[in-house]
């Protein structure tokens, strides 16, 4: 009903129905991500909205994708990047797997200005401690975004930016040497120390790593 109201160019009157059917069955939402928001959206009534993602258990969506494609919509809005946020931290503890395509949702530079992104974005690039093995590429494989030039971006990229800014540059190579240390492996890592000897201009010592 609430799909034929919208195609009848009513979508105001389609919310309380889109609201009935996402409150009984949640994963409905996910498979459909934007025919589902525009309604909400065009009639003024995010809040509604967000108000019924609050209220429901993430993972009961049955995709990470809808929560990250909701995420960066929200973070581009000053009025909305709390929100955001809020969402965003409840998705990194519902969708423990997929934290490296949720960091890709983040892309509003303010928000890369906030301390706790370089913790999300050590989780998502640096193995943890309960983990005995890892891809060798781990913390590298999503590429966010290239460049005419042909540079690529990844949370990698951001995480260096973070500790950089942050003067952690000296805690996230004892992190990765410590990880290394767990599993010698884990190739990333190699590339991560050299890319940081690189930004410090020993480029001989990075191409020794």
């Amino acid at each position: 009903i609430a799909s034929q109201l919208v195609q009848s160019g009513e979508p105001a009157k389609a919310i309380d129905h889109y609201r009935a059917a996402f409150k009984k069955e949640p994963v409905l939402f996910g498979r459909n991500f934007y025919e589902v928001q525009n309604p909400f959206q065009r009639a003024d009534k995010m809040d509604d909205l967000l108000k019924l993602v609050d209220e429901t258990d993430l993972r009961s969506l049955g995709s990470y994708g809808y929560v990250g494609n909701l995420v960066q919509h929200l973070v581009q809005n000053d009025k909305t990047r709390e929100q955001a946020l809020k969402l965003f931290r409840r998705a990194w503890q519902a969708f423990p797997n997929e934290r490296s395509y949720l960091m890709t949702s983040m892309y509003n530079e303010e928000i890369w200005k906030l301390p706790e992104m370089y913790d999300y974005a050590r989780e998502a690039v640096i193995p943890s401690a309960t983990q005995n093995q890892v891809p060798e590429w781990f913390g590298l494989e999503q590429i966010n975004s290239w460049s005419s030039g042909g540079k690529v971006a990844t949370i990698a990229t951001r995480l260096l930016d973070a500790a950089k800014n942050q003067n952690k540059m000296h805690d996230l190579a004892r992190d990765i040497e410590a990880s290394l240390q767990r599993l010698p492996e884990w190739s990333a890592g190699r590339a991560l120390l050299a890319a940081m000897q690189v930004r410090k201009g020993q480029i001989e010592l990075a191409q020794a790593t």
